[in-house]
């Protein structure tokens, strides 16, 4: 799974967790991390809060706001 990553948290995952997170091809440099779904555990609260996170940095300032507030 591809999400849009906050500036500074790509290469903070990576190297916390160079197994479950990676660098996507030609998006890795526009600000987008790789998150692996097919290991054996997947934290997917941890899931559920960074494609909200990524919404959020993409989505119409409107949107992005409705998501913020819950």
């Amino acid at each position: 799974m591809n999400c849009r990553a906050a500036a500074g948290e790509l290469d903070a995952l990576v190297a916390a967790d160079p197994g479950r997170f990676y660098r996507p091809q030609y998006l890795g440099s526009k600000g987008w991390i790789g998150l692996r779904l097919d290991l054996p555990e997947v934290d997917w609260v941890e899931v559920a809060e960074l494609v909200a996170e990524s919404y959020t940095l993409v989505a119409p300032k409107r949107l992005a706001d409705r998501v913020r507030r819950g």
